[in-house]
């Protein structure tokens, strides 16, 4: 099986802008450019670029695979009417996302949701670490209920360093 590791860091105007990572063997290099297209071209918040459908091609097996329910029919049938082989699938990837928003002098945050449908035990850490406000991610952290996504204004490393802590060995890559 294809695997890459691609944690991606990209500045705007040489300052720090956009951090972006995924896990999901094959397709992790399309989850990743997916987000930065998402956030880049298409002016989409950390979350949105994170939730938006994904579509995944490689050379074997020459097919696309597209996440169930994520494209129209008529886009699905204008594909095949092009020649190309689909499969319909579960979610792919999972992505992580943090955009410096200058303006507000915010660190956004977008974790993605199908993350829970694949390994809920590490969705419950997570959302205890936030509700809960159990190690740290409470001081400054919050929802923006206007855009519908997570605002992070805290000591991330020290976060990660307890979300570590806190899962064992077999999840830590997740992180």
């Amino acid at each position: 099986m294809l695997s890459s590791m691609s944690p991606t860091i990209l500045t705007k105007d040489g300052q720090l802008f956009m951090v972006t990572g995924a896990m999901g063997g094959r397709t992790i290099i399309n989850s990743v450019v997916n987000t930065i297209v998402n956030v880049v071209d298409h002016g989409l918040n950390a979350q949105e670029a994170v939730d938006a459908p994904r579509l995944h091609h490689q050379w074997l097996p020459d097919r696309i695979a597209v996440e169930r329910n994520a494209f129209s029919p008529d886009t699905l049938a204008l594909l095949r009417s092009m020649g190309h082989t689909l499969f319909e699938g579960p979610g792919q990837g999972v992505a992580e996302v943090i955009v410096l928003n200058a303006k507000e002098g915010l660190l956004e945050g977008g974790v993605d949701r199908r993350l829970v449908a694949q390994r809920p035990h590490v969705a419950d850490v997570v959302r205890r670490l936030v509700v809960n406000g159990g190690g740290g991610l409470r001081r400054g952290a919050g929802v923006d209920h206007r855009r519908q996504h997570v605002v992070v204004d805290l000591d991330l490393l020290g976060c990660v360093a307890r979300l570590h802590q806190r899962l064992g060995d077999d999840d830590r890559h997740l992180v």
